[in-house]
């Protein structure tokens, strides 16, 4: 079964994004770390660069609050990046075959937040992307 990880890479490349995990593995002190201890991920199209974290669905306000909390988080959006939080979950409808279904959440600059595609203010529209 591919990891959270795996299946964000592959959620995006099919999209046409160049994507790369950028967490790495520690076996001297068994952690993971992130890019700048934000970042899962990085996703590149011409004129947009994406820093990705990715989680599952129970894990979300968690990654929101780690996010907000770290001064790298800051200078990259400042950089005119963009950052986003994929979640995933096994949904479907009852007594059918359920299946990984991805949530993104766009960081959005005008509440300082991350919220669900569609829900940014106006000025925000312009760094959401139709992906989901």
């Amino acid at each position: 079964m591919p990891t959270p990880s795996a299946r964000t890479v592959k959620f995006y490349r099919d999209q046409g994004f160049l994507c790369a995990t950028v967490e790495k593995w520690i076996p001297m002190i068994k952690r993971r770390v992130d890019l700048f201890g934000c970042f899962d991920q990085i996703m590149v199209k011409p004129g947009e660069v994406w820093g990705i974290q990715t989680t599952t669905n129970s894990n979300v306000s968690s990654h929101v609050e780690k996010l907000l909390a770290i001064p790298e988080f800051h200078k990259w959006l400042q950089y005119g990046c963009h950052a986003a939080i994929v979640a995933w979950a096994v949904r479907g409808k009852r007594r059918e075959r359920k299946k990984w279904t991805a949530k993104e959440l766009i960081y959005c600059f005008s509440t300082g937040t991350f919220h669900p595609k569609g829900e940014c203010d106006v000025e925000d529209k312009e760094f959401q992307r139709d992906t989901i």
